[in-house]
């Protein structure tokens, strides 16, 4: 069969031998039928306006110099279609093309004619716009000789098509080929390597930890102080990120994968200062496919307008205020996509993204002041990293570097007295602090081969409720929401 076109199938004690030609073949599958478009963006913008005096015919010129950095990803998921078309062009490398059976025969004709001349000269008459018509063409030459051919073909016609097809159902998970035993061996080799590594699957636990900096460490953690120990080694990844300098990558490695590593690494933390863990995140991703994690909520503000009709001798002016609610989602927020190979690298692009409130800055709207309308507008302190990075299963990524110094001005004083000028400032208390603390995020991605409880996510076990959840007297309230009682629904 190997070395002629012929395929043999065993029906019970029959051997049929047959030539080796297309049949229809289905194949299973189970993939989400979805198709998903990520973008993401990261820029800064910078922008100094500048203004000079016009020397001589007086005015203003204005000149601006803009510095702008930008990194755009995008991840453009198509299982289906991708699928569908690698299968197409699989077969095509092996195709055959067969008539359908359907001819055609038909007699095409032809004729041509041509006229000249001999090009002698002559004595044409006529109007003037005859004699211009005459010497633009042709025919109007002296002597003119025209010659006509004429003729009919025979064509026959027949019509062709490919051996093999692809026919997907992306909603049953099905895919019908059409192809050779030789071709549906290869489709099924495709098949099993595509879906071994679309099904692979990692689980990311991230922690975000901001050390409050001691006096010894005013510079920022020094990780070459952390030294490799006797249950784990430090070194730096193979891959750079795509931020500052400032951000160093390292990469812890225990001897043992255990989920107590990543407190562990917190521990070794302490020794820059105090620690405080932000948020610790855990996912399970496919293979290249983009997950996120978002834990905010909405600081609302308003933005308020003043509309001023002025007035006449006969009405007074009219001012309308309108505001407009806004929002901004402070928080934690992350994306990742990682990259499964075959010996349990994963490489992974990853962005964690903080939002504060800063302080709240008042709107400086004049006709808010006039009026003595106060609208506070919250200025948002953003700490984020987007990086790219290559770590072995069960290894520990740390990001680091994104130092933030605070100052915190407090002033209180006692009413009436401590108005009084000079006297008053005895009653007046001042606690001015400042503190520099750095941001700390820690990745640990983990193949995981067996998605189960009683698999790899056994440490899990004990965060699943018992047996008698259901029948507990305890009452769990979602998102720790208060108790309402009778005397606050009143």
């Amino acid at each position: 069969a190997k070395q002629v076109d012929m395929r043999f199938e065993l029906d019970g004690p029959n051997l049929a031998v047959m030539p080796d030609t297309p049949y229809l073949k289905n194949y299973r599958v189970d993939y989400v039928n979805i198709a998903r478009d990520v973008t993401g963006t990261i820029s800064t913008n910078t922008q100094i306006s500048t203004s000079a005096l016009a020397t001589g015919s007086g005015g203003a010129a204005g000149t601006g110099n803009t510095s702008r950095i930008q990194i755009e990803n995008k991840s453009r998921n198509r299982f289906w279609e991708s699928l569908e078309k690698n299968l197409k062009e699989l077969l095509y490398e092996t195709d055959k093309i067969f008539p359908e059976g359907s001819t055609e025969t038909v007699t095409e004709q032809s004729a041509s004619q041509s006229t000249t001349g001999t090009g002698a000269a002559g004595t044409p008459t006529g109007t003037p716009a005859r004699l211009a018509q005459l010497a633009q063409t042709l025919a109007g030459s002296p002597n003119p000789a025209t010659l006509q051919n004429s003729g009919a073909t025979v064509v026959k016609r027949m019509t062709f098509r490919e051996a093999a097809s692809v026919i997907a159902n992306p909603e049953t998970g099905v895919v019908n080929v059409r192809a050779t035993s030789r071709q549906h061996e290869k489709v099924q080799e495709f098949l099993d390597r595509v879906m071994v590594s679309a099904r692979r699957q990692v689980l990311i636990e991230a922690t975000i930890i901001e050390v409050a900096l001691s006096d010894g460490y005013q510079q920022g953690i020094e990780w070459s102080r952390l030294t490799s120990g006797s249950e784990y080694s430090i070194s730096k990844p193979a891959l750079t990120t795509n931020v500052p300098s400032a951000v160093t990558p390292y990469i812890i490695k225990y001897r043992d994968i255990n989920p107590v590593n990543l407190l562990a690494t917190v521990d070794l933390l302490r020794a820059f200062g105090t620690v405080k863990v932000l948020s610790s995140p855990k996912l399970a991703v496919l293979n290249n496919q983009t997950a996120t994690l978002k834990v905010s909520e909405d600081f609302v503000y308003f933005n308020v307008k003043q509309d001023v009709v002025p007035g006449n001798t006969n009405t007074n002016a009219t001012v309308t205020t309108t505001t407009t609610p806004q929002s901004v989602s402070i928080g934690f927020f992350m994306s990742l996509t990682p990259q499964i190979s075959d010996d349990g690298t994963v490489t992974l692009n990853v962005r964690p993204s903080i939002s504060s409130i800063a302080e709240l800055k008042q709107d400086p709207n004049p006709s808010l002041a006039a009026n003595n309308i106060k609208n506070l507008v919250p200025q948002i302190r953003m700490r984020e990293i987007e990086s790219m990075l290559r770590v072995q299963s069960g290894d520990i990524a740390v990001l680091g570097g994104l130092m933030e110094d605070r100052l915190d001005n407090r002033t209180g004083r006692l009413p009436v007295l401590g108005d009084i000028p000079l006297v008053g400032e005895l009653f007046n208390n001042r606690a001015n602090s400042s503190s520099k603390s750095e941001l700390v995020v820690l990745i640990r991605p983990t193949v995981i081969k067996d998605a189960s409880i009683d698999g790899d996510f056994g440490s899990f076990r004990d965060s699943l409720p018992g047996k008698d959840f259901f029948r507990s007297d305890q009452v769990y309230r979602p998102f720790s929401l208060p108790e309402r009682t009778s005397e606050t629904l009143q």
